[in-house]
This record gives structure tokens, C-alpha cells and sequence, in this order.
């Protein structure tokens, strides 16, 4: 489900539609105004009119839809605009592969912010793929998302949590906020202006409304951090394991599929090499 866009669509569209078909793509286009979601994808698009953003309401839409897609589809992947799910490159060919292996009804990936190394690393470049240009991941439980399944799903608030029992799967949810400088503040001053329905939905969106100094500074914080170089990424072995042993929770609440969402790793991950050019 996206609105104006043009940073982001087109590195979810070339990713996703090189993976599964473009025509197995489906835009939900909350009343776009730049042009971002007419470009030639070969994408389906449903246009909605625009309206204060409603993040109860948005994942009420959003599972129904997937509901309703499961009805010709054996399995059903939602993310956000920047979220790309990449099943580990040792054991899947790619996403196709990964869900024909599924044996859980929904699959919670593990959670990566891509960090662009301020002062290190250059601008980005469009020509050239992300994972060519961004080297470095965080680990952040909020990340962790059960977002793949093959039964109809409710969804909580941002896509956090579900109905569902929570099954970590070997696959990863590469968050693309904060890699690149440039894009991310631009980003922010649309997200800074967007009209929101409750006070509630102004409270959960803090993130999107953070200053340009916060921004930079956060940025420049994580570039500085610890880094190590695991031979392997795989919710198998370390330094993966751990972290996700540390996030995952039990809840008898209503929402099933879900992590902590205070556990954030100390350390940046450096991408294995095998993971280079994927998107």
C-alpha cells in the first residue's frame, strides 16, 4: 500500500516483479499524486482515494485483501514500500522456492535496517543495485514481521503482529528507511505533512515525523557502532540465532505472530558477499 513513492517503488517493483512476475504484483495506491504508481510496471493497481492515515483501518484493508487474494494465490506476501524479503541465498533460489518449502501457515522473517554508513559510503546511486552499494545491517526486532502466509491472516498495527502462532523462518525483512541519507530526509518531509486520523496514529508514527537533525544524528550514531562480519547470515547461526532468541516472546493475547519491539542489536552485520546484487 504505498502514496508518492518514487524513492522506493521502484527498487520493491524491479525486486519483487524479477521474483514472482510483475503481474503477481499488486499496488495499493492511496491516492498518489506524483506520477510514482503510473510508471509501466505491469504491476495491478487498485486506487483508493486519499484520506488521513488510518493504521487501524489500513491493516483492516490490507488483510482483507490478502484474504481475498488467497483465494487464487497458495501464498500471500505483504510489506511496505521499503521492505524486501530475501529467503537466505545458501538454502532458496528465491521467494518462490522458499514458500513452495513452507510448512507453518505464516512465516515471521527476521528483521534488518540496511544503514547507510554516513561519512563512508557515497550517496546513492540508482543505476547501481542497493545491496552493491550498502555493505551493513542492524538487527531490530520490530522488523520481524509475519508477513508471509497461506491462510488468511489478521494483521496488528503496522504489520507488526498477527493472529497467528509466531514461526521465525530463514529469511530476511531488509528495511530500506535509513539506506541513504538524501532519500531518507526526503522522505521524512513528506511524511512530516501527512494528515493522520487519531492522536493515536500521530503517538505510533513518531519515526516518520522525526526532525532532520534527529535523523542525521541517529545516522550518524549507528555508522559509528561496532561492526562485525559473520561468515553467514541464517536464523540458524550466529550471530543471528542469538538475537532472535532474545526477541522472540510468547503472548496470550489475541495477536499471536509477534517479537519484543525493544531488542535492537549492538552491532552492525556486515552483508555476506552471496547477497550482493539480489536488489
Amino acid at each position: 500500500m504505498v502514496y508518492n513513492e518514487p524513492e522506493y517503488l521502484p527498487i520493491w517493483m524491479g525486486y519483487y516483479g524479477s521474483q514472482v512476475g510483475a503481474s503477481n504484483c499488486f499496488l495499493v495506491d492511496h491516492g498518489s499524486e506524483d506520477g510514482s504508481t503510473s510508471l509501466p510496471y505491469g504491476a495491478n493497481t487498485v486506487t483508493l482515494p486519499r484520506s488521513p492515515q488510518d493504521e487501524v483501518r489500513r491493516v483492516q484493508i490490507m488483510s482483507d485483501y490478502c484474504k481475498s487474494l488467497l483465494k487464487h494465490y497458495q501464498v500471500v506476501i505483504y510489506t511496505d514500500v521499503d521492505e524486501i524479503l530475501v529467503p537466505n541465498p545458501t538454502k532458496f533460489s528465491g521467494l518462490e522456492a522458499f514458500c513452495k518449502t513452507m510448512t507453518a501457515d505464516t512465516v515471521t522473517a527476521v528483521g534488518l535496517n540496511v544503514h547507510h554508513m554516513v561519512g563512508l559510503e557515497a550517496a546513492f546511486d540508482r543505476a547501481l543495485s542497493v545491496l552493491e552499494q550498502r555493505c551493513w545491517v542492524r538487527f531490530v526486532s520490530p522488523m520481524c514481521k509475519p508477513l508471509v502466509t497461506r491462510v488468511p491472516t489478521k494483521w496488528g498495527r503496522g504489520f507488526h503482529s498477527c493472529d497467528r502462532p509466531l514461526n521465525l523462518g530463514d529469511i530476511f525483512l531488509f528495511h530500506l528507511r535509513y539506506y541513504d541519507l538524501t532519500v531518507g530526509l526526503t522522505r521524512l518531509s513528506r511524511t512530516r505533512a501527512l494528515a493522520r486520523k487519531t492522536e493515536s496514529d500521530v503517538r505510533s508514527a513518531q519515526h516518520q515525523r522525526m526532525a532532520d537533525d534527529a535523523f542525521l544524528g541517529l545516522m550518524q550514531t549507528v555508522s559509528a557502532m561496532d561492526k562485525v562480519a559473520p561468515e553467514v547470515l541464517s536464523s540458524e547461526s550466529e550471530p543471528v540465532r542469538s538475537w532472535l532468541k532474545k526477541a522472540a516472546t510468547s503472548d496470550s493475547g489475541e495477536m499471536l505472530a509477534q517479537v519484543r519491539m525493544d531488542v535492537f542489536a549492538n552491532t552492525l552485520w556486515k552483508i555476506p558477499a552471496i547477497f550482493r546484487g539480489i536488489f
